[in-house]
């Protein structure tokens, strides 16, 4: 059981998560969906929950049974030398127990060691450690990723094949409550459909941020939402599309609340004036008048409407404490259109063949995209989508074919885009990036959902989500023919992909794009659908018959 209790955690003097209080007990079924913009905590939380961050006010239990799992976001640099077997027996426990094993097998003449042997077996047989070889590979199975797990370096590997080892490095160990951070990312379609399968036939509780829409109405069965604003746990039952009509019913009926309340204080104001009104009429005739007895009655008169005035606006007072809904300004990217023709080429590659030196190759292969043009690939971890975009804008790795491209283009390639301006502010970035003086940059950024207080934070202190809403950013303004996008809505919140869609569909020029994000895609006006398939690439009818067959 996991037990979180007042929880406050702040980052240089900012409120992160605030009091936030929870109890999750083991093997209970119970898959919570925690949602909420970027920068909010979501990541943050998980990481206190397992450890990874002592550094918060509160208290988090976890029982001495209760086993946690959680999958590691990244390989660091000395295990990218070890094979995919290699890789998940360390990060198991299995190399370290079967080292401990055979060690103690060979020394049970020393009875001290005995008990030791025992509860070291123990350990062994609760992870299945003399069927761990065939788990490993039914689970990689299930994963699609055809390699050798005993010749294959991790470092041969793709992201999302990366991937694949980290997820199942963590399904292998068993877990009675698993927290997964974007399980989704950088997987194939396949892929994704099998871990939803797998998580919803798996008793463990569970914690998943995720801002995949079909992912997360196909596992959960209750939502956490971390607020903007007051950074606390809002809980919704049901999946993601039950909690969004909740909430948006429930903005209703405050909108409505509050439209009523400022109906009532506008008819009170005007109440309250009349009886001012009155009131001074009253004592001014009242001084005015000779006769004693009607001045007195005017005086009584005007002094009830006088008191009357102010219990009104003692109403209309206790009327106003009732706030109007808070809405978050919304993420906002200004893409100029070019004035290209609709019958000219934006990108041409003819009969081109992508290979490295580790033998990969891909081709022969011909795209010819024409401006307005709107084009997904999709493909298994592995089969070069990345690869190929790199070819098409910057004529990497090509052995032999040509392309031709148009220089006015903009990308997010995952792998392209590394972390080179990690060392720059976010104002130097946009200044850099945009071209644009200081004050317009702080502007993008205004825009972009970030206060003007942030503008000198470090590109390498942002959430991930946050970073890729810098990197959009910058895009504006620019008047470009294509927009190339390889997994762009990766670590973007739900609000920020609704706002990718729409500018991708008022956008006039070409766009190609790599995306597993079946509810993106679906959303994608007029989108061609092509494939990589045994190094091939193979234009399909239909991309809701191809997402359709994959389900």
């Amino acid at each position: 059981m996991i037990e979180v209790t007042n929880v406050t955690k702040e980052i240089e003097g900012k409120l992160i998560l605030n009091d936030i209080t929870f109890k999750i007990k083991d093997l209970s079924g119970i898959r919570i969906g925690l949602v909420g913009h970027n920068g909010v905590g979501k990541t943050t939380l998980l990481r206190l929950i397992s450890g990874q961050d002592e550094d918060y006010k509160g208290k988090i239990c976890i029982g001495k049974s209760t086993n946690v799992g959680c999958v590691e976001q990244e390989i660091l640099l000395d295990e990218e030398s070890l094979s995919i077997k290699d890789y998940i027996y360390i990060k198991t426990g299995i190399k370290d127990l079967e080292e401990r094993i055979m060690f103690l097998e060979n020394n049970l003449e020393n009875e001290g060691l005995i008990e030791e042997y025992g509860e070291i077996l123990q350990k062994f047989i609760s992870l299945d450690g003399y069927n761990i070889e065939y788990n490993i590979q039914k689970l990689l199975a299930g994963l699609n990723l055809k390699k050798d797990i005993e010749s294959t370096r991790m470092k041969e590997l793709s992201g999302g094949e990366k991937k694949k080892v980290l997820l199942s490095t963590v399904f292998i160990k068993g877990t009675d409550i698993l927290l997964l951070d974007e399980p989704t990312n950088d997987l194939d379609l396949n892929a994704i459909l099998w871990v939803e399968d797998y998580l919803k036939n798996n008793q463990a509780s569970m914690i998943i941020v995720s801002h995949d829409r079909k992912f997360l109405d196909g596992v959960t069965n209750k939502i956490w939402e971390i607020g903007h604003e007051k950074r606390t746990i809002t809980e919704y039952g049901g999946n993601y599309s039950d909690y969004i009509t909740h909430k948006q019913k429930l903005l209703n009926g405050q909108i409505q609340e509050y439209e009523k309340t400022q109906e009532e204080i506008g008819r009170l104001n005007n109440s309250a004036n009349r009886k001012k009104n009155w009131a001074v009429s009253g004592r001014a005739q009242g001084v005015n008048d000779n006769d004693k007895y009607t001045k007195g009655y005017e005086r009584n008169k005007s002094g009830k409407l006088g008191s009357g005035a102010k219990n009104i606006e003692k109403k209309i007072s206790k009327l106003e404490d009732v706030e109007k809904p808070k809405t978050r300004k919304p993420f906002i990217i200004n893409i100029k259109d070019s004035d290209r023709k609709t019958s000219e080429y934006i990108f041409e590659m003819n009969n081109i063949i992508i290979g490295y030196e580790n033998g990969f190759e891909i081709g022969p292969i011909t795209l010819n995209v024409e401006y307005g043009e709107k084009i997904v690939i999709l493909g298994e971890n592995g089969s070069g989508k990345t690869t190929l975009l790199k070819a098409m804008c910057y004529d990497e790795n090509i052995i032999s074919g040509e392309v031709r491209q148009t220089k006015n283009f903009i990308n997010l390639i995952q792998e392209h885009n590394a972390l080179q301006e990690e060392a720059a502010t976010l104002v130097q970035y946009i200044v850099e990036n945009s071209k644009v003086t200081r004050e317009e940059a702080i502007n993008l950024i205004v825009k972009a959902q970030f206060n003007r207080d942030e503008i000198n934070k470090r590109m390498s202190d942002i959430s991930p989500g946050e970073r890729v809403r810098m990197i959009l950013t910058s895009f504006s303004g620019k008047e470009i023919d294509a927009i190339i996008l390889d997994e762009p809505t990766n670590h973007l919140d739900l609000e920020g992909i609704k706002v990718l869609e729409e500018v991708v569909n008022d956008f006039k020029g070409s766009v190609v794009l790599v995306s597993h994000d079946r509810e993106f895609l679906s959303n994608i006006e007029s989108l061609q659908c092509y494939t990589l398939e045994g190094n091939h690439l193979i234009k399909k009818k239909e991309l809701n018959d191809e997402i359709d067959m994959n389900v």
